[in-house]
C-alpha cells in the first residue's frame, strides 16, 4: 500500500455560513485530488474544535493509499450549492494546511498572491491550530480578499 508522501494537505473554505474542511489526497498519475471526506461545520465552532478538525483530516490523508480513481466530482461541489468553480470562489475563501514530515505546520491563505504564512511548531496545540485558522479568516475578511480571486 503507498501511503501519502509529504506535505499534507488540506483545504479550509469559508463562505455559505460555514467551514469546509477538504484534505488532498495524492493520486497515481502525479497530481493531487479532493478527498471523498469532507467536514462541514458553522460559525459557531471553537478555536479547539477547529484545530481538531485538522486533526482528523490529516488523520484520513496519513490512512489514505494513493489515490487510482478518477477525479469524480469535487467535494467542495458536494458541500456547495455553488456549481461551478468561479461562484464557489466568489462567496468563499480559502486557507491551505500542510504539515510537513517533521509534523509542523504551515496556514497560509490560498488567493493568487503570497499574503502571509503562519508556521507553528510539530508541538502546536488543536486550540492554537485552530486560532491560527480562525484568525486568519477574521484577518482575510477584513481586507476583503474575495476581490484577489477576480
Amino acid at each position: 500500500m503507498n501511503q501519502q508522501k509529504y506535505p499534507h494537505r488540506i483545504k479550509i473554505y469559508k463562505g455559505e455560513n460555514r467551514y469546509c474542511i477538504i484534505p488532498i489526497i495524492k493520486h497515481i498519475a502525479g497530481y493531487s485530488v479532493d478527498s471523498e471526506w469532507y467536514m462541514m461545520f458553522d460559525y459557531a465552532v471553537s478555536e479547539k474544535e477547529t484545530g481538531e478538525s485538522i486533526f482528523e483530516a490529516l488523520n484520513v490523508i496519513a490512512s489514505s493509499s494513493i489515490s487510482i480513481g478518477g477525479e469524480g466530482e469535487p467535494s467542495w461541489m458536494k458541500a456547495s450549492k455553488y456549481k461551478s468553480w468561479k461562484s464557489f470562489s466568489n462567496h468563499n475563501i480559502m486557507i491551505m494546511l500542510d504539515q510537513f514530515e517533521d509534523k509542523s505546520y504551515d496556514i497560509w491563505p490560498y488567493s493568487g498572491e503570497e499574503l502571509w504564512h503562519v508556521l507553528l511548531p510539530k508541538t502546536a496545540t488543536a486550540e492554537e491550530i485552530g486560532k491560527a485558522i480562525l484568525d486568519m479568516f477574521d484577518e482575510l475578511e477584513k481586507m476583503d480578499v474575495k476581490k484577489l480571486y477576480r
